[in-house]
């Protein structure tokens, strides 16, 4: 009798929680909008003997928060080395950057430079395509 009282019990329950999950909608919340891609321009420059990156975050307005990356390499080329965070920076008002870089110090032969724009809420993460390097002669 007890079990014959459970196993209903159980199976009411079942038939309750099924019809409340067929009544009620999927997802009561709105979608999230899609999130905005951002270019990063980036080319370099020298002065002298001193060495820039210079280049343009687009879209967004105000000063835009970036990271330069650096990779070291030991070789001339095929580097397998990743890039590590080197220094981090606003934009002008515009989008515009300017960033003083460094050649390759000690046994190094090579050292490259790329900039990095982390995701907002409205933009979406985004590197430059292209990366610069500086080499020993």
């Amino acid at each position: 009798m007890r079990i014959t009282r459970l196993v209903a019990g159980l199976a009411s329950l079942l038939l309750a929680l099924s019809i409340s999950l067929v009544f009620t909608s999927p997802s009561t919340a709105a979608p999230a909008p899609a999130k905005e891609a951002r270019t990063v321009e980036l080319k370099g420059d020298q002065k002298g003997q001193k060495f820039f990156i210079k280049g343009r975050i687009t879209p967004g307005s105000g000063p835009i928060k970036y990271i330069v990356e650096r990779k070291v390499c030991q070789r001339d080329t095929n580097c397998k080395n990743s890039y590590k965070t080197w220094a981090k920076a606003k934009t002008n008002d515009a989008g515009r950057y300017t960033k003083r870089v460094y050649g390759p110090q000690g046994s190094a032969q090579r050292v490259y430079y790329r900039v990095k724009v982390r995701a907002t809420e409205r933009y979406k993460a985004a590197v430059s395509p292209n990366a610069i390097y500086i080499y020993k002669l």
